[in-house]
């Protein structure tokens, strides 16, 4: 037998595995999830070695097998909510944090640019930032680039023309 041959027999007999290219897909596109799913089962791991637990001695205490608690320490089981939570009480350990103090109110838009095609609009902004208390604005704002836009700078002077109105707060 030539090696010509050999090599046909070889790859007539062979199977080719596509599973890693797709399992390699889905850890791409799930990094996130991964790096959650890894920091959770650092900290059980933790906690199994701090307290001289087992992966068996884990699963029935929390009546659950020990290939759920492997496969959890693997990421490659989703924990719920509840879950999680039993988990954390159990072990003394918190899995989730949510932040109890995250703003929702939404974020207030400082206009930098006016489009100069609409006086009206120009008007209408002018009158409402005299209302508004004053944002800090450079002097000399830097130009744009390229030069063809329609846009304008403003500076502060062309916005609140009433240098002393008390009713203007300063920065």
């Amino acid at each position: 037998m030539n090696k010509e041959s050999i090599r046909e027999k070889l790859l007539k007999n062979s199977k080719v595995d596509k599973d890693w290219i797709k399992e390699a897909k889905a850890r791409v596109q799930n990094e996130e999830d991964l790096d959650v799913a890894f920091s959770i089962a650092v900290k059980i791991l933790r906690a199994m070695k701090t307290k001289n637990l087992s992966q068996k001695q884990l699963g029935e205490l929390f009546d659950v097998s020990p290939q759920y608690i492997s496969k959890l320490l693997k990421g490659k089981q989703n924990l719920t909510i509840n879950s999680a939570n039993k988990f954390g009480r159990l072990l003394g350990i918190k899995l989730l944090e949510v932040p109890k103090d995250f703003d929702v109110q939404p974020k207030k838009v400082i206009f930098k640019y006016i489009y100069m095609d609409h006086p009206v609009e120009i008007s209408k902004l002018s009158s409402y930032a005299r209302n508004q208390p004053k944002p800090y604005i450079a002097q000399k704002p830097t130009e744009m680039r390229p030069s063809n836009h329609n846009l304008k700078h403003f500076t502060a002077q062309q916005l609140w023309p009433q240098k002393n109105n008390p009713s203007i707060h300063t920065c």
